[in-house]
């Protein structure tokens, strides 16, 4: 396979074989069109202990991620041959990896680009302290999640949750979890750090019985019990988007109170949410039955 297109340092490291990465922080693959910005902001990273691999077209970005091995990517969303949006979602459908992307205009690209499966999103025009305190931030939420050899247990922080036996516990205890809630935590906890939409939710959730309203109140509920446990506020509510599962502990704590304030905006009718969740009254219990839950019955008693 060929390496045209990468930047000429980088590539005679790599064909030499120096370019292990051994030494290195992480690896990061920079998917920009614009020569300057990309060799300037990966010549500061790389000063800084990051390896850094360029790739100028949307249409190698798959490429060149199968080629580096990368352990994050800077995504350019300005791209001469590909919407960014789409090379985006490309890059997360072949892997989990931390994607970062960097757009013009924040109110226009943020959502579309959280959306298409990024983990986080800057203006080019951030100064490079703020880039990097941003790759910083994602490595440490990548490498703060641990899992079983065979990926059956996924831990975070002081949470544990085991997919084998469907129980979460906290520092050893077990958490009364109803099915909707489990299901709901199995989501967010398997794709740490990462912003899953609404509708990715609905439709893994309840398919052709998806309620917004609903999924409003199991995270609510949701929330409430992991805090009883851990004071740190894990789910975190990126607005006009979805949910995340936050590793890393200081990002979690910095949204809480936005968290407060939207996690219900959608809701406009108590009632209407609890003749919505009628239908799920059959769900089973998941682990330990929360005793507080009138009808025991999963994740949706309100």
């Amino acid at each position: 396979m060929g390496l045209s297109g990468w930047g000429v340092t980088r590539v005679n490291e790599y064909v030499d074989g120096t370019l292990d990465g051994s030494s290195s922080l992480g690896r990061i693959l920079f998917v920009s069109a614009d020569a300057s910005w990309s060799a300037t902001v990966s010549g500061l990273l790389s000063r800084d202990g990051y390896d850094c691999v360029e790739c100028r077209l949307g249409a190698r970005s798959i490429e060149f991620l199968t080629a580096s091995a990368p352990d994050m990517v800077v995504l350019d969303l300005a791209l001469p041959d590909r919407y960014g949006i789409t090379v985006c979602s490309l890059l997360r459908a072949r892997s989990s990896i931390p994607i970062l992307a960097v757009g013009e205009r924040e109110d226009e690209q943020l959502v579309r680009a959280l959306s298409a499966g990024a983990d986080a999103f800057v203006l080019k025009k951030t100064g490079y302290r703020e880039l990097l305190a941003r790759v910083r931030a994602l490595f440490r939420r990548t490498r703060s999640t641990t899992r079983s050899s065979d990926g059956e247990v996924v831990r975070i922080g002081l949470l544990e949750l085991d997919r084998a036996a469907r129980v979460v516990r906290c520092t050893g205890r077990d958490i009364a979890m109803t099915r909707r809630e489990y299901e709901l935590l199995e989501v967010l906890m398997t794709r740490p750090g990462r912003v899953v939409s609404r509708a990715d939710l609905l439709d893994s959730m309840w398919g052709p019985r998806r309620d917004a309203h609903a999924l409003n109140i199991h995270v609510r509920r949701l929330r409430a019990k992991l805090e009883a446990f851990d004071p740190v506020r894990r789910i975190q509510t990126v607005r006009g988007v979805g949910f995340r599962f936050a590793v890393d502990d200081a990002d979690a704590e910095d949204v809480t109170d936005l968290a407060d304030l939207t996690d219900l905006a959608d809701v406009e009718d108590v009632e209407d949410v609890e003749a919505a969740l009628v239908l799920d009254l059959r769900d089973e219990p998941v682990g330990a039955v929360d005793s507080e839950e009138p009808d025991a019955d999963s994740a949706v008693s309100v």
